[in-house]
């Protein structure tokens, strides 16, 4: 059975460490919008995010079509956003908010800067986290001192009859 699953929250909150956990143990196609972003050099605004997911779209119908699941990781504080990705993929779907103190993202931004992975500024952190808190939808996990096998298992106890029937 083919259906979508959007990871959402803000950065740091553990976001693209589920997604690539969940594509390996269910052999998923994983969509990140960040990337689909970089690479059509688009940046955050509304409109460009509503661009990137026209690319993401179609990418997302043809592993549907082909009875894949799909893994869609973005941060997604636009409800436009969400709409134009839940309007116009017409499969099963869940969306998981991701919860963390904003304290836990900026720690774990000063550990990617460190090491290179990233290069968010703390303001920018702040901003993305106050935006991505404006928008309550989907379902709530909260990966707060949690490992990420706990917070897999309770992303995954909520689609597994999906899977099973």
């Amino acid at each position: 059975m083919s259906f979508y699953i959007i990871l959402r929250g803000p950065a740091g909150s553990g976001k693209t460490t589920l997604a690539q956990r969940l594509t390996e143990i269910y052999h998923a196609h994983y969509i990140s919008i960040d990337k689909v972003k970089s690479a059509r050099g688009l940046k955050h605004s509304e409109p460009e995010k509503l661009e990137a997911n026209k690319a993401v779209l179609q990418d997302a119908r043809t592993h549907l079509s082909q009875g894949q699941i799909v893994i869609i990781d973005e941060v997604l504080y636009y409800k436009s956003q969400l709409s134009q990705l839940m309007n116009n993929l017409p499969f099963p779907h869940y969306v998981f908010s991701l919860k963390v103190p904003l304290e836990v993202c900026l720690a774990r931004n000063v550990e990617r800067r460190n090491n290179g992975s990233r290069k968010m500024s703390d303001d920018d952190v702040k901003e993305v986290y106050d935006l991505v808190s404006k928008l309550n939808y989907g379902i709530e996990i909260n990966t707060h001192n949690r490992s990420i096998e706990d917070s897999l298992t309770e992303i995954i106890s909520h689609f597994v009859y999906l899977i099973l029937y």
